[in-house]
């Protein structure tokens, strides 16, 4: 016995106008992932130090944060980066920072005083990566007691640039 087939035409331009509407849903998840290369080095582009690609840092903000990093570089030559990012692709955020923080080379070579924060907004996730000059200042117990008490609460507020 032979199985029937039914055929439904459909023109063309619905069919398009079908796969252009769940286009972007499928596509969702790839449009908000950054890779390394692709997060704007602030340095590089316009001499300041916050790279907000989530686009969570009011423009005030920002400003003070770059004015805050500009004065404790030129007091102490130390460098932070302050990156946020919606989603990482094929990584972890550890891994993320790590990457990046090395792509950026923060921090004065001779000195390796850089930190980088970064910000995962999809995996709430901040990760902090320091260079080796740094760690008598910002040990790993003293960059968790600051996540905790200060970060965390102002994050859970919404307000991601304090």
């Amino acid at each position: 016995m032979r199985k029937a087939f039914h055929t439904i035409k459909v023109p063309f331009s619905s069919f398009f106008s079908l796969i252009m509407l769940f286009f972007p849903l499928i596509s969702c998840s790839i449009c908000y992932a950054e890779s390394i290369d692709q997060v704007t080095n602030p340095k590089t582009a316009n001499n300041t130090w916050v790279s907000d690609m989530a686009d969570v840092i009011d423009d005030e903000t920002e400003g003070q944060l770059n004015s805050l990093i500009n004065s404790l570089e030129q007091s102490t030559s130390a460098e932070i980066a302050v990156v946020t990012v919606q989603t990482v692709a094929d990584s972890t955020p550890k891994q993320f920072a790590t990457d990046l923080f090395n792509l950026w080379k923060i921090g004065k070579k001779e000195k390796d005083n850089g930190a980088l924060v970064l910000l995962v907004m999809d995996e709430r996730r901040v990760e902090v990566e320091t260079g080796y000059g740094v760690e008598g200042v910002l040990p790993d117990g003293k960059v968790g007691q600051i996540l905790r008490e200060q970060m965390v609460p102002r994050f859970k507020e919404g307000d991601f640039g304090k």
